[in-house]
């Protein structure tokens, strides 16, 4: 009986089994291994020859390529292999978080899949406070390792829907979209648990903001502890954004710079598109601040963008009282002040770019102003040398303009000191 022959390397020779040919890849990719990097996040335009060019200048290269799916569209990343280890180890240095087109390069030593997983594995499982009366957290950490927050789902999925997406990537023990106590409709989030650390890990690489019903579904490690995602800690806000630009890309623009907890791009409620901003949270506050350094003022889709940390309502009104107070409200003026007198009782504190006296039709003083300066630091100092001070037998009241009746009001309540 004739033995079947294959070529291979121009030679024939018998066919070998699965094992055999596994084994020869993991031994030609232990040969090379720190010769051949791994990138993501590259921009859609980047293509073989592109990729080729940004990184030949680090040595020889002996294969590029830009992962494609059957469409033949990019994946958002690709391999480059160097002849030697040594030409690969300079180019993550300089390259990694370099603008390539429109995006930051994400580069590293290429590594196994299982590798990978490993990694991301056993950074996300968390070691939690011990349960009470309970010696060992083994369990505890098995649970939220395995365990999936989906949120943003659109209000008619059904659970039978979300089982059916995420048991692509491996058995799905429960899901549970949480309810209205009140009216049984859906909150928008629902929990996952698989029964492998491997299909949760998956599933949070492979089908992140995958469409269900029409809208981008978000997944994310459960994370119990709520009050992380509260504190603001590694948080950041991103604004003006392309209004093209959704969570996805988003997620995608900043990964580079590490682990995100959680990634969304506001919408407006009735017809879900953009708003131009967003948010993103990182695991920790070093990447986070990496992530504003290297990113603020950079242009994605051609619009510069603003990145910075995020601030809650009653931190942004602070800060707006510090960073905006450029104009000065002054009231109780005597009658014979006229706009020039005004204006030299403040200008030795600064730049005045006006000052100005309110009258009434016929021309009489309402005993108040306002002197506007250059820059909110000057303003501030006026109004600490002169609120309260006595100017031809009145108290001045030297201020931050009250522009709502609520302010003026809760301004007379205070005491006087």
């Amino acid at each position: 009986m004739a033995r079947k022959l294959m070529a291979r390397n121009g030679m024939l020779e018998k066919p070998r089994k699965k094992f055999e040919r596994e084994s020869e890849l993991r031994r030609q990719f232990e040969k090379m291994r720190g010769a051949n990097l791994y990138l993501k996040n590259l921009d859609e335009s980047t293509d073989d020859d592109k990729l080729r060019q940004a990184f030949h200048g680090y040595g020889t290269i002996t294969s590029c390529k830009v992962m494609r799916d059957f469409d033949g569209h990019s994946k958002g990343s690709g391999f480059v292999a160097f002849s030697s280890p040594d030409e690969a180890s300079r180019a993550p240095a300089e390259m990694n978080m370099k603008m390539v087109g429109r995006k930051p390069l994400y580069v590293a030593r290429a590594e196994r899949k299982e590798e990978r997983r490993a990694k991301l594995q056993a950074h996300f499982s968390y070691q939690l406070p011990n349960p009470v009366g309970n010696g060992s957290n083994n369990v505890f950490n098995r649970f939220v390792s395995t365990s999936l927050y989906v949120e943003d789902l659109e209000p008619n999925v059904t659970p039978s829907q979300i089982f059916d997406l995420l048991e692509r990537t491996g058995h799905v023990l429960s899901v549970r979209i949480c309810e209205d106590v009140n009216t049984n409709r859906s909150l928008g989030y629902a929990y996952v648990n698989y029964s492998s650390i491997e299909s949760a890990s998956r599933a949070l690489d492979e089908l992140n903001f995958t469409p269900l019903n029409g809208k981008p579904i978000r997944i994310m490690y459960a994370n119990f502890d709520r009050s992380i995602g509260k504190s603001g800690l590694a948080n950041i806000f991103i604004k003006n954004l392309d209004k093209a630009i959704d969570s996805k890309v988003l997620y995608e623009t900043f990964c580079v710079f590490g682990t995100i907890l959680s990634c969304k791009i506001a919408t407006d409620d009735a017809s879900g598109l953009s708003k131009g901003y967003g948010f993103v949270q990182f695991e920790q506050d070093e990447e986070a601040q990496n992530a504003i350094e290297k990113m603020n003022g950079k242009h994605i889709n051609e619009k510069q963008v603003y990145v910075g940390p995020f601030m809650r309502m009653h931190e942004r009104e602070k800060a707006d009282e510090i960073t905006k107070f450029n104009n000065v409200f002054v009231k109780n003026l005597s009658e014979s002040v006229s706009d020039e007198v005004l204006r030299n009782y403040f200008v030795e504190y600064g730049t005045i770019t006006s000052s100005v006296v309110m009258r009434d039709g016929d021309g009489n003083s309402k005993c108040f102003g306002f002197v506007n300066f250059e820059n909110a630091h000057d303003a501030a100092n006026c109004f600490k040398s002169l609120n309260g001070n006595k100017i031809d037998g009145k108290e001045w009241y030297v201020g931050k303009p009250q522009k709502k009746k609520f302010e003026r009001e809760s301004e007379l309540r205070r005491p006087l000191n």
